[in-house]
């Protein structure tokens, strides 16, 4: 996956809420605003529990607050699982496939809606 971090909603849900970068540290468990405002910038990318946090406070999915990384992940996650099938797919050097390959291969084109 891509270590390119594209932006988010934080910010426009922080000012909604009417909080400011220091009280929503505060909220989340930081020190100071400092990484608030590295989040709300996408210079950072949060941790899972930083991240699960922001959606406690707003209300909303984390997907709704990081947009563009969800995104990104999402599009990432689809070409994997298309080229996991593609893999599966191809000869194993035997006609015999394992149950737990077909379970797989089942799996995906169920989950790729095919």
């Amino acid at each position: 996956m891509s270590t390119k971090i594209w932006g988010n909603g934080l910010r426009a849900h922080r000012r909604k809420s009417g909080l400011t970068q220091e009280d929503l540290g505060l909220v989340v468990g930081y020190d100071h605003k400092g990484e608030i405002a590295r989040h709300e910038r996408s210079r950072t990318v949060p941790s899972l529990l930083t991240a699960l946090a922001y959606a406690a406070v707003f209300q909303v999915p984390v997907s709704a607050i990081f947009i563009g990384i969800h995104t990104s992940v999402t599009s990432n996650v689809e070409a994997n699982l298309r080229k996991l099938k593609e893999e599966l797919e191809r000869p194993s050097g035997g006609e015999y496939q394992s149950p737990l390959r077909q379970q797989k291969l089942e799996w995906l084109n169920r989950r790729l809606g095919r």
